[in-house]
């Protein structure tokens, strides 16, 4: 894995570090259509609405609801 890969990698929850390992294939493919993106944007939002509150900036709430119908 090169540097700029491992550190794109470093940056992922480890729900989504998780999907990506074990949705390869016997070739080393990821079947992408089988990653549940959705919930990647849900803890990106929710992790920035909590620096907003924290900042002031932000008072209200959020409880992201997902569904993932797959490929």
């Amino acid at each position: 894995m090169t540097p700029w890969s491992f550190s794109l990698f470093a940056t992922l929850p480890d729900f989504m570090r998780m999907s990506l390992v074990s949705a390869q294939s016997i070739e080393g493919e990821v079947n992408l259509s089988q990653l549940e993106t959705e919930k990647l944007i849900a803890h990106f939002v929710a992790e920035e609405l909590k620096r907003r509150k924290a900042k002031g900036l932000y008072n209200g709430t959020f409880s992201p609801v997902t569904h993932f119908f797959g490929y």
